[in-house]
């Protein structure tokens, strides 16, 4: 795993969800296509974005995720 942050943006305990989940957010927002990832975890798939260089750079990513989605994002190492 690398260093830095990342958003989660949702857990899902089946996989297929998960990759849908990060589709549909890929579409609504193509800045963040790139940077999402779904990642197992305790039993979870975890769709998050990221890394950030900071948590500066995240909350502005948190931002906008939640303006333009309505999501809220949790800032994760």
């Amino acid at each position: 795993e690398s260093g830095g942050v990342y958003l989660q943006l949702g857990a899902f305990s089946v996989q297929d969800n998960a990759e849908q989940f990060r589709g549909k957010l890929g579409m609504a927002l193509a800045q963040l296509a790139e940077k999402l990832q779904v990642l197992p975890a305790g039993g979870l798939f975890k769709v998050r974005a990221g890394p950030y260089s900071g948590s500066a750079e995240a909350g502005q990513a948190a931002a906008e995720i939640r303006k333009a989605l309505n999501i809220n994002a949790v800032i994760s190492r």
